[in-house]
């Protein structure tokens, strides 16, 4: 599995690409808090929520 760095937004978020055999998978890291997604659209609106409830 292979790994990149795909967003990293000016508060510190960042959305990185785990590529595998079965495709990509995002996962999406706020502080402490990560979730991983099937889609980089869905990982950042992930981060755009957890900016919205602070």
């Amino acid at each position: 599995m292979t790994t990149a760095v795909v967003v990293t937004t000016r508060d510190g978020d960042t959305v990185r690409m785990f590529q595998g055999v079965d495709g990509p998978l995002y996962r999406a890291c706020n502080g402490n808090r990560c979730v991983n997604c099937c889609d980089l659209v869905i990982a950042l609106e992930h981060l755009k929520v957890w900016r919205q409830k602070l």
